[in-house]
């Protein structure tokens, strides 16, 4: 992911590429001993990198183990997430959403995310980020006559979810054989 206020790339492993010099760096030195695999998004209003996913993100491990990261970028440790209790919180461990995508929708301070395999097509998640560990979760209300995304297939997302700023919402590519699904998220 990229870090949308320096330009600065992240990896999965949580090495950061420094846009400036051109040089990479291993800045997280404290980290929790449960992992994300993907998805992450980069947080604009706090400075900080998040990332979720079920077992190993993929289908394997303990799929009722839900892992969560947030990673303030000026810091060096990274601090596990929890989320409070809740019907979307329950339908995302009954879920275990696996090849996910996710993004930061800066206009309304939130994450969306999404899998869209199977039983998971057009369920959405929105996840509200905070400075502390322990963050809310909850279904994605759809306006009145929008359409859900649709499945996007056994392959998974992959992360071809992802927000535009100038569009004011998220673009997702579904499978290469069907049209962009985009759905408005801000006036």
């Amino acid at each position: 992911m990229q870090d949308t206020t320096t330009g600065d790339i992240w990896t999965q492993s949580l090495r950061k590429r420094n846009a400036a010099t051109n040089t990479w760096s291993n800045p997280i030195t404290r980290r929790p001993k449960s992992g994300v695999r993907f998805p992450y998004a980069f947080d604009s209003k706090r400075g900080q990198i998040f990332g979720l996913n079920c077992g190993d993100g993929q289908g394997y491990d303990d799929m009722a183990l839900i892992s969560a990261i947030r990673v303030p970028v000026k810091g060096e440790e990274a601090f596990a997430l929890t989320f409070k209790p809740g019907k979307a919180l329950e339908q995302f461990r009954k879920e275990a959403p696996v090849y996910a995508g996710m993004d930061y929708d800066p206009d309304n301070d939130r994450f969306l995310f999404y899998s869209g395999i199977d039983a998971a097509a057009g369920r959405i998640y929105v996840i509200h980020p905070g400075d502390g560990n322990e963050w809310d979760m909850e279904l994605f209300t759809f306006g009145s006559g929008s359409t859900p995304p649709p499945s996007v297939g056994g392959a998974g997302t992959n992360n071809r979810f992802r927000y535009l700023p100038k569009f004011k919402g998220f673009v997702l590519l579904a499978k290469v054989t069907v049209d962009l699904y985009f759905i408005r998220t801000s006036d």
